[in-house]
């Protein structure tokens, strides 16, 4: 992903967790974390349906610059042209600067 322009706005979103008063915890909300340029890679992954047909996922690589004062984590949503992704994997370049994230989008 070397040498290519960060053009694509991403959104993070961190999830609100409550109890339920029940011993369990529930998602109550999200709260827009960051919203940032990346560098953004589509690829699609074939997967096989619980009823054997091939269907397929898309999957993204977005590399982003590191921001100190916010770390996603894979529990972090991640938002781009208006679809919802999941994190897969979190990693960091060469030099420490970037995160290269790999995501998976929400069925």
């Amino acid at each position: 992903m070397a040498g290519l322009a960060f053009t694509e706005e991403i959104r993070f979103y961190t999830a609100t967790v409550s109890t339920d008063n029940q011993g369990g915890k529930t998602i109550t909300g999200e709260t827009l974390s960051l919203s940032t340029l990346a560098c953004i890679q589509e690829k699609t992954l074939p997967r096989t349906s619980a009823d054997g047909q091939l269907t397929f996922n898309q999957m993204l690589t977005a590399e982003v610059w590191k921001n100190p004062a916010f770390t996603p984590t894979e529990i972090t949503q991640v938002e781009w042209k208006n679809r919802r992704y999941t994190i897969q994997a979190i990693a960091d370049n060469d030099t420490h600067t970037k995160q290269v994230l790999t995501l998976i989008a929400r069925i």
